[in-house]
């Protein structure tokens, strides 16, 4: 057993793609599988099970993993002996997005430990204009914004202006959400001519969905009633519920949606891009890279 076949084997449970294991090793997606197909040979049993196009671990496998992951700690260790402490002050605003929290919480655990003399923040924002100014002022190293997908090109250009780089992470979609059995939502389809009757919850924290309400159901020929801006969260959920209201806003976890008995309707040509912003000079551009791409994975997710 050849410690690049572990590697191999702890990158495909992370990316659970062995192409995106073998691209993370920079070596071919056959010379990959046929890696892991030695490996479970040595072993004499699979780690993972690869039917319907899904890659995931086995009861072996996962037991495997585990001791790889000390392995690779170990190998981590190992190749900082005799090297300095690196010392890093990172600082990260973002729009509040399961995606960049779940990037944040990697970034940390890789960087907790004593081989590191580092200062990690993470500040939620409102608005990208904020967020452009401290990322130019230096106040901040990187910014993750959103904007509706057809004003992209736009933001990239206003960046640019402002001697930013700005590198486009996924995109996600808005929806509609009120409860199971309100009249808005049919199937389907929302009724647009009775949202007026009712009162709108948008959030606090992304300013473009609080902005898009008005002007998004003005465009489908509503009459936009009474609105509310909160902070995301379980109290706007069941604040929800208590008026009888609905909510634009991206996507809601269904395990939410099912704890508070509420159902949600995506909305056509509603698309919204995520990206970043950082300054091309920026002394801290590994951990930059490293942040982007660690979203980009958990957008993929």
């Amino acid at each position: 057993m050849r410690t690049e076949q572990i590697i191999l084997a702890l990158n495909i449970a992370r990316e659970k793609s062995i192409s995106k294991a073998a691209e993370t090793m920079f070596i071919s997606q056959p010379n990959a599988s046929s890696m892991l197909k030695v490996l479970e040979s040595e072993l004499g049993y699979k780690l993972f099970d690869r039917t319907g196009g899904v890659i995931i671990l086995t009861d072996e496998g996962k037991e495997f993993i585990e001791y790889a992951r000390s392995i690779e700690h170990s190998l981590q260790g190992i190749s900082q002996i005799s090297k300095p402490i690196k010392h890093y002050a990172f600082h990260i605003l973002s729009i509040k997005y399961d995606a960049s929290k779940r990037a944040f919480a990697e970034l940390c655990k890789k960087y907790h430990s004593d081989k590191y003399s580092i200062q990690l923040s993470y500040q939620i924002i409102t608005k990208s204009e904020d967020a452009i100014r401290m990322v130019k002022n230096g106040h901040s190293d990187i910014a993750i914004g959103m904007c509706s997908k057809s004003l992209y090109e736009a933001a990239v250009r206003n960046a640019k202006v402002r001697n930013l780089e700005a590198d486009y992470i996924g995109q996600t979609h808005l929806e509609i959400t009120c409860n199971k059995d309100h009249p808005i939502i049919r199937g389907n389809k929302i009724n647009y001519k009775i949202l007026g009757e009712y009162t709108g919850i948008a959030s606090a924290s992304i300013s473009v969905i609080e902005n898009y309400l008005p002007q998004f159901l003005a465009n489908q020929g509503a009459d936009v009633g009474n609105t509310i801006a909160m902070e995301a969260g379980d109290l706007r959920l069941q604040l929800l519920k208590d008026i009888n209201g609905y909510m634009l806003s991206i996507p809601v976890p269904a395990e939410r949606k099912t704890a508070f008995g509420l159902k949600s309707v995506p909305l056509k040509d509603a698309d919204l891009a995520i990206f970043a912003m950082y300054r091309k000079d920026s002394q801290n551009e590994e951990l930059i890279r490293e942040y982007v791409k660690e979203c980009k994975r958990q957008v993929d997710k």
